[in-house]
């Protein structure tokens, strides 16, 4: 057969037929959306720096970008929302000014096409933006020490992680987003955001205890004590749960 050949009615039938989401053992098609655009990423900052007594440096900045057209895995042929409510619960979801609902019983309840079931999309449909506040102590060496101390405030949002599941992430759940209309609804806190983060190091020389080059003083001098700590917020996660708790 001629795999160019455009498909006759009875060959999509049969993939028709054998797609059954519901069922184990069946594919889900995975394309690239046609519309892919090229990714890139807007940075910026502004920093300043101030000199101490004893050595010492101080420095603050701030520092962020912004990710357009990341891509993102979302569903292809998703449901429309069989109905909408007001809003004003803060558990619903609030979308353009209306709350969707999904009731499987309704009539309406069926894919875009309704002749598929679901499948998944790569589409550069995603953003994402970094701020961070930086501030870094550093003491130039003087009488055998030096150290640095960096803390750094920072938030990381977008909307679900990696074009592949799992990619990025250590839960598969929720991958594809609650709303695939509407990607804005999936924008929160990214799986590797780190809120609080505080590295510290420290380098002491010992004084040299032993004068002159010989085999004593190369024994005894020449001594360093290096610590380096490292303290930062967990990552964020979201309950998965089974059922449907409206």
């Amino acid at each position: 057969r001629d795999l160019h050949s455009f498909p006759t009615r009875r060959s999509s039938d049969l993939v028709r037929n054998f797609y059954t989401p519901s069922s184990q053992g069946v594919f889900t098609p995975t394309f690239i959306d046609y519309n892919w655009k090229s990714p890139y990423m807007i940075q910026y900052n502004a920093s300043v720096q101030q000199q101490l007594p004893w050595n010492m440096m101080l420095g603050v900045a701030y520092v962020g970008n912004h990710g357009v057209h990341l891509p993102m895995v979302r569903d292809g042929n998703p449901i429309p929302p069989t109905s909408f409510g007001p809003c004003g619960d803060p558990a619903s979801v609030c979308v353009d000014g209306k709350v969707p609902f999904w009731d499987s019983s309704a009539p309406n309840y069926t894919n875009l096409n309704s002749h598929f079931g679901s499948d998944i999309n790569i589409a550069t449909a995603a953003t994402s933006r970094y701020n961070a506040l930086q501030v870094v102590l550093q003491k130039r060496t003087s009488h055998g020490l030096e150290f640095e101390a960096a803390y750094t405030r920072s938030r990381v949002t977008d909307e679900t992680q990696g074009q592949s599941n799992v990619q990025d992430c250590i839960t598969s759940g929720g991958l594809l987003g609650v709303y695939p209309l509407n990607t804005s609804v999936d924008r929160g806190p990214a799986c590797f955001d780190i809120l609080n983060n505080w590295e510290i190091n420290v380098l002491y020389h010992f004084p040299n205890p032993v004068k002159g080059n010989g085999f004593l003083s190369k024994v005894a001098n020449g001594w360093f004590m290096s610590s380096i700590v490292s303290i930062q917020s967990g990552q964020p996660f979201s309950p998965l749960i089974a059922t449907n708790r409206s």
